[in-house]
């Protein structure tokens, strides 16, 4: 469970960097 949330985190961190690239 705490993997995947890390997962989940990560996902979101890394689309909100390629975001505020455009």
């Amino acid at each position: 469970m705490q993997s995947r949330f890390f997962e989940i985190s990560t996902t979101a961190s890394t689309l909100v960097h390629h975001l505020s690239i455009f």
